[in-house]
């Protein structure tokens, strides 16, 4: 009987309790999601589609009932750490095998060809990547590692870059970079290093300038998004990093800015709750039809940009709880100074602006997880002493 009533107090508060917020915030994605397969024509996707997002339900609940330590949240980070080193090694060792003795084709060492072998999708990886090399610059300069790690994780750190660099995604790589130089730079300006801030900002720029050139594929990928002028009756297909850049062919920019005006299309026709979680393929598609957009008819893009994808599915209302969660999140990570929660999430809240982050499990269950796990720890951590200021 105790534990029965213990439940039921633990449901209601993690349903109505302030402490909670967050958590609430997915529950509230769900459940709209979850309304809106009653007016999804199309049952079969909605369905699946709910059963992708039960991340959203579950994770919460799980995590809700568990406090997470300093040292527990340590240990899983370095998990991730060494096991995304470890499968990029892997790939890495499968290509060089795969160039010396099978097709002698280097292009295979870029972008998706590199990953081939764990079947993900290269934003995918290039984010779990990208966070590693995060987690490796959080134990690097902290206290919460001994110096002979810090230097097995500086190795790793460097190791991951390259990789990053052999991955090719723009953004996320962008992601890293930005948030690279400028902790290094707040860290030596905190320490009065002024002149050595703005040369370490310098050197970081002039080495990713530098690997562009050893990495002339990566480069390609860069250049690819110069042009910006696109024609929706445009059925030349995408620039391919391998292959010289052509201004008739869509680039990465120009198809998403095609795409993300036919999304446009779509929330404009279902503003408030939108076409439900198991028509956003369907019409999307019909929104490319109406334009013209034979290319994207063709493929049958998603919207790449995973705020017009919610607001699709899930209206308005869907939208402002998501930016409801993201704000919470981030004050709760603020006030409980959990910064490499912070960290995670600008790759979180960049990334959707070009991705769909969360239409298919390997993204759900990696950001989700996550997510839920750096809120539980700040649930678990006493908010520090806030300074009195001396008049």
């Amino acid at each position: 009987m105790a534990s029965s009533a213990n439940a039921t107090i633990h449901v209601k508060e993690f349903l109505f309790g302030a402490r909670y917020r967050v958590y609430q915030g997915f529950f509230l994605l769900f459940l709209l999601s979850a309304l809106s397969y009653f007016y999804s024509s199309n049952k079969v996707d909605a369905a699946s589609a709910l059963a992708v997002r039960l991340p959203f339900l579950l994770f919460p609940l799980v995590f809700s009932n568990f406090k997470v330590s300093e040292k527990q949240l340590h240990h899983l980070l370095k998990l991730f750490v060494y096991l995304c080193a470890a499968v990029s090694m892997a790939c890495l060792f499968y290509r060089v095998y795969t160039f010396l003795y099978i097709n002698h084709d280097a292009n295979y060492f870029y972008n998706e060809g590199l990953i081939s072998i764990t079947k993900k999708r290269v934003v995918f990886f290039g984010s779990y990547v990208s966070f590693s090399i995060f987690i490796c610059g959080y134990f690097i300069l902290s206290n919460a590692v001994k110096k002979t790690e810090k230097w097995v994780l500086g190795a790793v750190a460097v190791f991951l870059f390259l990789i990053l660099f052999l991955l090719a995604v723009r953004m996320v790589l962008l992601i890293t970079l930005a948030v690279g130089m400028a902790t290094l730079f707040v860290k030596l300006m905190q320490q009065r290093k002024y002149v050595m801030a703005g040369a370490g900002v310098f050197l970081i720029l002039a080495g990713f300038v530098g690997l562009l050139q050893l990495f002339p594929q990566t480069k390609s990928r860069f250049e690819s998004i110069g042009n910006v002028e696109y024609s929706f009756s445009n059925q030349n297909k995408l620039d391919h990093f391998n292959a010289a850049n052509q201004a008739q062919n869509w680039n990465g920019l120009t198809l998403r800015l095609a795409k993300w005006r036919c999304a446009l299309d779509v929330i404009e026709q279902n503003p408030l709750l939108g076409v439900g979680v198991g028509d956003v393929k369907d019409e999307i598609v019909q929104a490319y039809q109406a334009r013209g957009f034979i290319y994207a008819v063709q493929n049958r893009f998603d919207p790449h940009n995973q705020f017009l994808e919610i607001t699709m599915a899930i209206g308005f209302i869907g939208l402002m709880v998501f930016l409801w969660l993201l704000v919470k999140s981030l004050q709760l990570f603020w006030q409980t100074q959990n910064w490499m929660a912070m960290v995670f999430m600008v790759l979180l809240l960049f990334s959707s602006m070009t991705e769909s982050l969360l239409r298919t499990q390997e993204g759900v269950a990696f950001y989700i997880f996550f997510w839920c796990l750096f809120v539980a720890y700040s649930l678990s951590t006493p908010m520090p002493p806030v300074k009195e200021k001396i008049v």
